[in-house]
């Protein structure tokens, strides 16, 4: 008797193992689809009995890029963001949803469209919960591979900052046609679901908090982060190496060290004479570079005309750096440095 319970222990757990074993969430490399399998619940005996085999088609299966530029409103003081976005002709998919993202203390004032939908979109990190905004269109048939769309744009306060960009895809819903899977599973599977998975990431120019209170030193720290990284996303400058000259220089430039490099300079010379109290002459630094600034988004221009490959400047890099720059020289005061009576007689 003992043994035939023996038995039966055994062949319920092996049946067990074999019924978790097939319930599996495979990415399928070949078609970046995944691939879900479970054992289906009968309703009428509560025994999971049959295999179902569904697919989730990810809304990822597309190329898409965004361009932005920004105008600003000087009788209302606020700044125009326009968005124009694109299909890549390599996209499996029409595109239908594109969202961009900005903190939460980012104020809307006005849009385009009423397409966009806004709304806060609560998180958590490893450390803390986060909540940012989202403002969303979504398509009707979408974009195909191919097509563009502009006509985004809208009104904030906030500065011109580096953010994110999120793009779907046009992808079948997911609907059980033999019941949910187990819960385990299904939890997996919604993580593939919700924001900001099954997205497609972009980076793009974003309206930021102003800085409360104000520091400088943060900003000119911001400015300069900005502009390396405009180099890196390829918003600014070319390689030196690669014909990577600055032909906009200041006397005090060298054309070899390239665009990002010099920028980055003026920033920090301006940077040195803040922290020396000496703002009149890192006024004068930043005059320097907002000059520079409008002769390169000049020549960018006029090559794009030509169709010239590559750019010096794109509206996104210009949007960062002249707008930052004037509120940075905004705020500094006409101060000069006090010279004390012992520098003096040196």
């Amino acid at each position: 008797m003992n043994k035939i319970i023996f038995n039966i222990i055994i062949l319920y757990s092996v049946t067990m193992i074999i019924k978790a074993q097939q319930d599996t969430l495979i990415y399928d490399s070949s078609t970046g689809n995944y691939i879900i399998q479970y054992m289906r619940e009968n309703l009428e005996t509560g025994e999971r009995d049959s295999l179902v085999t569904e697919i989730f088609v990810p809304a990822t299966k597309i190329e898409p890029s965004v361009r932005a530029w920004v105008d600003f409103k000087k009788d209302s003081s606020m700044y125009i963001y326009n968005y124009e976005i694109e299909n890549g002709i390599k996209s499996k998919q029409n595109l239908i949803v594109f969202r961009i993202q900005f903190g939460k203390k980012v104020d809307v004032m006005e849009k385009s469209t009423q397409k966009w939908l806004g709304r806060k979109r609560q998180g958590f990190d490893d450390k803390h919960e986060y909540m940012n905004r989202i403002w969303s269109w979504y398509g009707n048939q979408g974009l195909e591979p191919g097509w563009k769309k502009g006509g985004f744009a809208l009104g904030s306060n906030g500065i011109p900052g580096i953010g994110a960009a999120y793009f779907q895809g046009l992808a079948p819903i997911l609907s059980y046609r033999h019941g949910p899977p187990p819960e385990h599973l299904e939890k997996e599977i919604a993580k593939l679901e919700v924001f900001p998975s099954n997205h497609v990431k972009r980076t793009t120019v974003v309206p930021v908090s102003l800085p409360v209170p104000f520091n400088t030193e943060a900003l000119i720290d911001t400015l300069i982060s900005y502009t390396q990284q405009s180099g890196d996303i390829g918003w600014l400058g070319k390689d030196p190496r690669r014909e990577g000259r600055d032909e906009d220089c200041d006397e005090d430039e060298k054309p070899e060290d390239g665009i990002v490099k010099n920028i980055i300079k003026r920033l920090e010379r301006a940077k040195i004479l803040i922290e020396k109290e000496d703002s009149l002459k890192a006024k004068k630094e930043l005059e320097k570079l907002l000059s520079k600034i409008e002769k390169i988004w000049k020549r960018s221009q006029e090559e794009e005309k030509r169709g010239k490959k590559g750019v010096r400047m794109s509206s996104e890099a210009y949007a960062l750096l002249k707008y930052n720059t004037e509120y940075l020289v905004e705020k500094l005061p006409d101060k000069v440095k006090k010279i004390r009576k012992e520098e003096k007689n040196k």
